[in-house]
């Protein structure tokens, strides 16, 4: 057997044992071939074998951290493949007469000059002007709007969770959810090493002082919370537009 892959055995024993615990940061690679007396070329062999069994997360400019969970079969970010009877992921149009109104509002999208700005080259996160003013129009609540110079976009929901989570918890941080959240969610978190904590729910969101931790660490210390403020999956349920989590934080929750 190759070094690389007798030393990854043994980081790899380290992490099964407990000796390592998820969101531990590994040190510097040329720290790491100076410890196990190897040359940097190994150790950097043993980092991608680490990456490639699932243990750790590279982070470029904050180093390499062990994974909280096994990674996926998928990537975080595929669609769904249909193999399930049921798809609980998404939401349907079953509406009557959802689709017409879908169409007429899509209608203005197949205008010739529409189509030449939108293809004229790819679109830039900082969007324009005018698509920020109109994301802050939506997003806008009482008591609360976003700087238009600081709004981003993204190419889908999922590459904005996966931005926002990244974004607002560090690898092993933790992250207050529904106990039923949005699969994706689940996907994004195992991948970057993020914790998930629920949060107990009422008719009206999260239950007042939930959040706030009971003395034994259930609740506390979450980077941020995650949670549908207006719908359920797959059923389209609606609910009283309430926050998840009234612990007081000065770190916003992401709101997809």
């Amino acid at each position: 057997m190759e070094e690389y892959r007798r030393i990854a055995d043994r980081v790899e024993a380290a992490v099964r044992d407990g000796r390592l615990t998820p969101g531990d940061r590994l040190p510097p690679q040329r720290v790491f071939a100076r410890r196990h007396r190897i040359a940097n070329s190994t150790a950097i062999r043993v980092y991608g074998e680490l990456a490639r069994r699932g243990l750790v997360v590279g982070e470029v400019g904050r180093g390499t951290f062990v994974r909280a969970a096994p990674p996926l079969p998928g990537p975080a970010l595929a669609e769904a493949t249909g193999a399930a009877p049921v798809d609980l992921q998404l939401n349907y149009p079953v509406a009557e007469g959802q689709s017409g109104l879908m169409g007429r509002a899509l209608a203005a999208l197949a205008r010739p000059d529409v189509l030449a700005e939108a293809v004229s080259g790819p679109a830039a996160a900082a969007g324009t002007p005018e698509a920020r003013e109109a994301a802050v129009s939506v997003l806008t609540r009482p008591g609360w709007a976003p700087d238009p110079e600081a709004v981003l976009f993204a190419g889908n929901g999922r590459q904005a969770i996966a931005a926002a989570l990244s974004a607002l918890v560090p690898p092993g941080g933790r992250l207050g959810v529904e106990a039923l959240t949005y699969p994706l969610v689940k996907a994004v978190a195992e991948r970057l090493g993020i914790r998930l904590v629920p949060l107990a729910l009422d008719g009206r969101g999260g239950r007042d002082g939930h959040g706030r931790g009971d003395g034994h660490g259930n609740g506390a210390d979450m980077g941020a919370g995650y949670g549908r403020r207006r719908s359920w999956r797959p059923t389209g349920r609606t609910r009283w537009p309430r926050s998840i989590s009234s612990r007081p934080s000065t770190t916003p929750s992401p709101r997809p």
